[in-house]
């Protein structure tokens, strides 16, 4: 079977693709898409939990641990002890990460519509179940003999 027909090419491709076009507003802003994820799942005025942000994004603790102190550091989000178990720690928009947050989301939302523009509803919901599909293929196959 050659490459460009198996799903896996074809998904990392269209991937790289986006996470480039990304990757160039991103740097016009001075963050890295990375960042910019971690921002869009920060809601304004609202705390959250720093251990559920990286499996909602799919990431490996370790790897957001440094995002959140680049976040940090640029003043874009606040850290906030837990209330009743100090060890816990929240994490919170600051204005600037609000700012921030809302460049990252008119981007992926000029994206999006742009997709929706030039692909019919019907093919992106089918697309999506097609999708969710893999994903859970993928997740039993983690250690697969062969």
């Amino acid at each position: 079977m050659k490459r460009n027909n198996t799903i896996c090419f074809n998904i990392r491709l269209a991937w790289h693709e986006i996470a480039r076009m990304y990757q160039s507003h991103a740097n016009e802003h001075g963050v890295s898409v990375s960042l910019a994820y971690v921002l869009l799942s920060l809601k304004k005025d609202q705390l959250i939990k720093s251990t559920q942000i990286a499996p909602m994004l799919g990431m490996e603790a370790s790897s957001l641990t440094r995002i959140i102190k680049t976040l940090e550091l640029n003043k874009w989000i606040k850290k906030y002890p837990g209330k009743e178990d100090k060890r816990e720690v929240y994490i919170g928009l600051t204005e600037e990460g609000v700012e921030r947050r809302r460049l990252a989301s008119k981007v992926v939302k000029k994206f999006n519509a742009q997709v929706r523009e030039n692909i019919s509803q019907e093919e992106i919901t089918q697309f999506m179940k097609t999708l969710k599909k893999i994903n859970e293929l993928s997740k039993g196959n983690h250690h697969a003999k062969d």
